[in-house]
């Protein structure tokens, strides 16, 4: 949309210049494209690594915090993000936590 006429360059109809600049919307949709592509490659590949995690067996939670609903930092470290946001006394014996603390 800003792109001044002497700085943008790679086929005609972009070396005008922006939208903004009179070149009209040629280099915006180059632009357009170019974020697409991104977007794309990003999704695809983060499938492709999400799925080889689930694969392998490493993309997972422990079965203790689906079963008795307790806060996965409260599992991993002992703490919650929010301390006035408590599990279940249950969730806390199965995290090894006193009741009440």
């Amino acid at each position: 949309m800003f792109g001044l006429p002497g700085l943008t360059y790679a086929t005609e109809a972009t070396a005008a210049g922006g939208l903004f600049y009179g070149g009209g919307a040629s280099l915006l949709g180059v632009q357009a494209i170019g974020s697409l592509a991104v977007i794309a490659f990003t999704a695809v590949w983060g499938v492709i690594m999400f799925g080889a995690l689930k694969a392998i067996g490493r993309l997972r939670v422990a079965k203790v915090v689906d079963d008795v609903h307790v806060f996965i930092d409260d599992f991993e470290h002992g703490q919650s993000i929010m301390p006035e946001v408590r599990a279940t006394p249950a969730a806390d014996e199965a995290v090894g936590t006193p009741a009440g603390a």
